[in-house]
C-alpha cells in the first residue's frame, strides 16, 4: 500500500481552497463540482470475482454447487471484493483460477483487486473531499453541483432520457465509455445539464439545456458489435 494514496483529506482541502482563492482573484462566477462515487464504475464492477465459463460468463459451480471465488493475494476472494478490468487478461491466462478448475493456481495480484477495506478507504476519501469542497463553497458563497448524488441516483434508479434509460452498466448502460471509467457523450451531457441548472439558479444566466437523447453513446448491435 502507498501511504501517500489517497491524498490526505487535510492536504486536499488546503490545496483546493488555495486553488479556488486564485480563481476568485480572476472571477467571482464559479461553479464547483464534487467527486462522484468511485467504487461503482464498470471498471470495478464488471469483472466477476468468481470463476466463470468464458463462453457464457456464467459462474461455474464448485463441488458443493456454489460459485468458486477467484484466488487473490490473500486467498479466495470475499463476496464483496472487486476485480478490475486489468485482471481480465490474467484470468484468461488462468491466473486466479484454482488448478482443479483448469487454472494456474497463481493468485491475482493486489493491484487488480479492491477488497472491502480498500473500498472503505476510497469511499471515506471521497466523502472527506466532498466535505472540503462544500466547506470551500460555503466560505465563498459558491454553488456546488452534486455529481456524487447524480451518479449515485442513476446507479440506483437509472435516468430516463427519451426512449432509453441510462444506467451505470457497462456498454448497455450508456453512461460510461469503453474504459469503464469516463463518461460517454451522453454522460457528459448529464453533467453539462447539471452545470447549466446550477449556473442559472445561482447567477441567473440562461443557457439551453443539452439534448442528451441526441448525443452519441456506446451501444450494442443485435449481432453484438459496438456502435459509437
Amino acid at each position: 500500500e502507498n501511504a501517500d494514496f489517497p491524498t490526505p483529506a487535510g492536504e486536499f482541502g488546503s490545496t483546493y481552497e488555495a486553488l479556488i482563492g486564485q480563481l476568485l482573484d480572476t472571477t467571482d462566477r464559479i461553479v464547483l463540482l464534487n467527486v462522484p462515487p468511485v467504487t461503482i464504475v464498470p471498471y470495478l464492477t464488471l469483472v466477476p470475482n468468481v470463476v466463470v465459463d468464458t463462453a457464457t460468463l456464467e459462474p461455474i459451480p464448485g463441488p458443493g454447487g456454489e460459485p468458486v471465488p477467484l484466488l487473490g493475494p490473500d486467498g479466495p476472494l470475499a463476496p464483496g471484493d472487486l476485480v478490475t478490468f486489468d485482471a481480465i487478461e490474467r484470468i484468461l491466462e488462468g491466473d486466479g483460477i484454482p488448478v482443479d478448475m483448469g487454472g494456474t493456481g497463481e493468485p491475482l495480484p493486489g493491484s487488480v483487486v479492491l477488497d472491502a477495506g480498500e473500498q472503505a478507504i476510497a469511499r471515506m476519501a471521497v466523502a472527506a473531499y466532498n466535505q472540503a469542497i462544500s466547506q470551500t463553497a460555503a466560505l465563498h458563497g459558491l454553488p456546488v453541483v452534486d455529481i456524487h448524488g447524480v451518479v449515485s441516483d442513476i446507479d440506483e434508479n437509472g435516468l430516463v432520457v427519451g426512449d432509453e434509460t441510462l444506467t451505470t452498466e457497462y456498454l448497455v448502460g450508456g453512461l460510461f465509455s469503453l474504459d469503464g471509467v469516463h463518461p460517454t457523450c451522453k454522460g457528459q451531457g448529464v453533467i453539462a445539464n447539471a452545470l447549466i441548472d446550477a449556473i442559472g439558479a445561482r447567477y441567473g444566466v440562461s443557457f439551453p439545456r443539452v439534448s442528451i437523447a441526441g448525443l452519441p453513446g456506446v451501444t450494442l448491435t443485435a449481432e453484438g458489435g459496438l456502435v459509437p
